[in-house]
This record gives C-alpha cells, sequence and structure tokens, in this order.
C-alpha cells in the first residue's frame, strides 16, 4: 500500500480555485465524516477515519506563505485536485502539482472532476490543469498508468445526482486507503438504504417496506416541480383583455420565467432543486392591466397566487380646451352613467369602477355656448388627452 496514512499529518490536500471552494468544503466535510467499517479497517489495517483534511485557501488568503503552503504538502499524503475550467489557469493549483511530483508522489494525487472534460484540449470545458496533462498525458490504452483517470461527480449514468456524488467520493476515498472501490461501494449503498428501509418479517412486509423506503427516498433527494395557479382577487370581467403575463420564480441565485396568455392557464416551473421544497421562493408576476406582484411563498407542489386587477382600464383623464387652447372650466363630461365637471383648468378624470370596464368609452362633453364633443374612446394608460371644444358663436 506505500506510505502508512500515520507517517503523514493531513490525510490529503484539497487544492482549488476560488469559484470553486464550495466543492471543495463538501468533499472535505465528506471525507473526514466517513467512517470506514470495523471489518474492512481491521482487515487492511487502516484508521476508520481519515482526519484531517487539509483545505488549501491559498487563492482566498493571498498573502500565505509559500513555505507554509510546502508544509502543508509534505504533510499530506495525497493532493486532490479539484478540476474544473475554472481551475484550469490557477497558478497554486499547479504549484501543488509541481511540488507533489517533485517529491515523488505523482502516483498519489487525484483528480476530481466537478465541471468540464479531461483531455478535451477545449478552452471552454478543458478541466486539467495544464502541469496535470504534462505530467500525466493522455493515450488512447485507458489502462496505461500516464493517463490520469479522474473521478467524475458528473458521470454519464442512470443515477440521480445524490448518488454520482456520494459515488464519487467512495471512489476518492478508495483511492486514498488503496481499497478495492466495489468493497466500499457495496457497503455504501446498503448504508443509504438501511437510511430508508425497515427490516420487518414476513416478505409482503419487506416488500411494502421496500417500495415505501425507495419512493420517500427518491422524494428526499429528487427536485420537485412547482405549480402556481393564478386567482383573480378582484370581480371577473369578460369585457376586459388578458395580455400576455410574465411569471417569475426565484430560487437561491436561480430564476426561471413562464408567459401564460390566460388566467386560467397553471404555471409549472420543473426540477426546483429540493432543498427549497417547504422553504422560502421568491414569485412575481407581471401583466398590462394588474397590479405587480412580488412576493415569498413556501415552496410547495401547489402555489395559489391571487391577482388584482388596477385602474388601467377604467381611468379616463383629459383636459378640455377652446380654440384658443384656453381650459374650458366646468364642462360637463359623462362617460355612461359617470357624470364630473372640469375644474379652473380643464382637467376631468373619471374613474370606472372594474365590473363596467370596457376596451372603449363613449364620452360626451358639454357646454353652454360650445358644440357638444362626442366619441367614443380608449381610457387613458399614460397623461392626459387634450380636447378641443368649438363655441357655437364666434
Amino acid at each position: 500500500m506505500g506510505d502508512s496514512p500515520t507517517d503523514f499529518h493531513y490525510f490529503a490536500f484539497i487544492s482549488y480555485k476560488r469559484e470553486d471552494e464550495k466543492w471543495a468544503k463538501w468533499l472535505q466535510r465528506k471525507i473526514e465524516n466517513y467512517k470506514l467499517p470495523a471489518s474492512i479497517a481491521k482487515a487492511h489495517n487502516l484508521p476508520k477515519r481519515l482526519r484531517p483534511v487539509f483545505r488549501d485557501k491559498t487563492d482566498i488568503q493571498p498573502n500565505t506563505l509559500k513555505d507554509e503552503i510546502i508544509e502543508r504538502l509534505d504533510s499530506s499524503q495525497y493532493l486532490i485536485v479539484i478540476c474544473s475550467p475554472r481551475a484550469v489557469m490557477s497558478n497554486w493549483v499547479g504549484f501543488g502539482i509541481d511540488h507533489f511530483v517533485a517529491t515523488g508522489k505523482r502516483d498519489k494525487i487525484i483528480a476530481f472532476i466537478v465541471d468540464g472534460e479531461p483531455y478535451s484540449n477545449d478552452e471552454a470545458t478543458e478541466c486539467y490543469h495544464p502541469h496535470l496533462r504534462q505530467f500525466f498525458p493522455r493515450s488512447e490504452n485507458l489502462y496505461n498508468d500516464k493517463q490520469l483517470l479522474g473521478v467524475n461527480v458528473n458521470e454519464k449514468g442512470k443515477e440521480n445526482r445524490f448518488h454520482k456524488r456520494e459515488r464519487a467520493v467512495i471512489q476518492v476515498i478508495s483511492k486514498m486507503l488503496d481499497v478495492p472501490f466495489d468493497l466500499l461501494w457495496s457497503r455504501a449503498k446498503r448504508k443509504l438504504i438501511k437510511t430508508v428501509l425497515t427490516v420487518t418479517v414476513g416478505v409482503l412486509v419487506v416488500i411494502g417496506c421496500v417500495i415505501t423506503g425507495a419512493i420517500q427516498y427518491q422524494r428526499m433527494t429528487a427536485p420537485f416541480d412547482v405549480t402556481i395557479y393564478i386567482a383573480e382577487n378582484t370581480p371577473h370581467n369578460p369585457n376586459l383583455p388578458f395580455e400576455k403575463a410574465k411569471v417569475k420564480l426565484y430560487y437561491g441565485n436561480d430564476a426561471d420565467s413562464v408567459y401564460i396568455t390566460s388566467l386560467s392557464e397553471k404555471v409549472t416551473f420543473r426540477n426546483i432543486p429540493n432543498n427549497y421544497r417547504n422553504n422560502e421562493i421568491r414569485v412575481q408576476f407581471e401583466s398590462t392591466g394588474f397590479d405587480k406582484i412580488d412576493t415569498i411563498v413556501i415552496g410547495n407542489q401547489h402555489v395559489t397566487l391571487p391577482v388584482t386587477r388596477n385602474s388601467y382600464w377604467g381611468t379616463y383623464r383629459g383636459i378640455v380646451l377652446d380654440e384658443q387652447m384656453a381650459p374650458v372650466e366646468k364642462a360637463i363630461v359623462t362617460i355612461e352613467n359617470h357624470t364630473v365637471l372640469t375644474d379652473k383648468d380643464g382637467v376631468f378624470c373619471v374613474l370606472i369602477p372594474i365590473e363596467e370596464q370596457t376596451q372603449y368609452k363613449k364620452i360626451l362633453i358639454s357646454k353652454d355656448g360650445f358644440y357638444n364633443w362626442g366619441y367614443e374612446i380608449s381610457p387613458s394608460f399614460s397623461g392626459s388627452r387634450k380636447i378641443m371644444l368649438e363655441k357655437t358663436s364666434k
């Protein structure tokens, strides 16, 4: 097995780029919390715990002394490189690789791929640092020891994301302990299954528990869909149009948008990360003729969002002027059964209740000494329209 873990202070040194810090933290926690089965530890004379694991913070603390980094590298049995297109240009990642190779620990380097493709030679997708490709050149022979076979958290397969990540952790631990992967993975899978299954007596009971546990396990780890139902919170008026509405869902730093053309349409956002289930998510609603909504709801599978019509289709504003562009005061403005008088500036404003609103209304303006003015007009969506009255005598 080579050097014993007891010959080093750290089981591993995790090297990464600042942008991949969350992966480094996650992997460090997974390795340090892993407990090797007692039977395997005894059979192979290995420790039950892989602690401590050093996580390099050089990219985060730029004043870290180079000698201190070298000391940590020399005190680590393995070097785990978090590989992604972001890490390719990191000088510190390259430094760790160079030092491990220079000190005779080339075979103790583990590539942990979180994004991109190794040996792709594509700047957008290449995830192996140039120094990894230098010391581990690509080979058509997969079993050529010169080529570095990395552990990929996004490895293709039917397993869900959670299983792929757990599998990747076990692959890393298998390499660190030089223990067959299948031996560790079979134990890990049994442990996962035991978290959702209860051993009972009887074949039918066992089958029932397996099905129930598997469904529950899938629900606990799988993404979920959020369906939003739009409910009109004001009296419904079939005479008013419904223009396209935008419904936007925010969860964490991500957001999805859906457009609807009818209030009866349900809005479904798919594959929301499971950690937002029963937690707060933000919803926005925007549509002409309705109040804008920006609210927080609980992330359930079904959410009802009440929406309220505003005065968009019910506001008629104007300024009544004579032929000399002077305001006409106390002109009578009638829209259906709603009547108002213009003020000293010739301004009028008629508000129509929602249930009476339409796209167009007939308006009649009258004033002694002026000809009546009557037309069919639309609401005043912005500003005030100018209406000129002609005097009956000049």
